[in-house]
């Protein structure tokens, strides 16, 4: 079958292929994934084909790897959320202990568990404490869907404008 007949499907199974090797460059394009992408570019007769057989590809590796991301990060909450609940009874533990024996210290061969102590800043009345400007950071930035609007409605602003930008829809 020449390149030019090759389906949709083939098509995404070259690009799984070219796919492989790019992550073997852990998605850098290097010079030699440049040249396997351009080498496989100019072999395949339809170019827009091969062009969306690897967006195809790469949008569904790095959905993959969003939702591999995500369950990660849940897990690694989970842990940082256990590992909190741990050290609030290691906490209880250690008071206990100084109540008992007036020690804020056990210790053991591994390790040494230590009562700490410390301020820490509360806020009770986040009104109260924003009316006073020294205790306030204002934050400024730019509103960029307001500016948009205004620069399409043909409004000059300085140091800002509309640009004409290009892109590929595939449905």
């Amino acid at each position: 079958m020449s390149e030019k007949n090759k389906s949709g499907y083939e098509l995404l199974v070259m690009a799984g292929e070219l796919v492989a090797q790019l992550t073997d460059s852990e998605g850098v394009l290097d010079d030699e994934s440049e040249e396997a992408l351009e080498e496989w570019f100019e072999n395949v007769e339809d170019k827009i084909g091969a062009y969306w057989a690897v967006c195809q590809r790469l949008k569904s590796e790095a959905q993959f790897l969003k939702e591999q991301a995500d369950r990660l990060a849940k897990r690694r909450r989970s842990m940082e959320n256990a590992e909190q609940r741990i050290r609030v009874l290691a906490v209880e533990l250690l008071r206990a202990n100084e109540a008992i024996t007036g020690e804020r210290k056990i210790k053991r061969g591994e390790f040494t568990a230590t009562l700490s102590r410390s301020k820490k800043t509360v806020i009770t009345d986040e009104l109260a404490v924003l009316a006073l400007p020294e205790y306030v950071r204002t934050s400024v930035s730019v509103d960029k869907v307001a500016l948009g609007a205004d620069l399409k409605a043909g409004k000059i602003v300085d140091g800002a404008r509309l640009e004409d930008s290009e892109g590929v829809v595939w449905r």
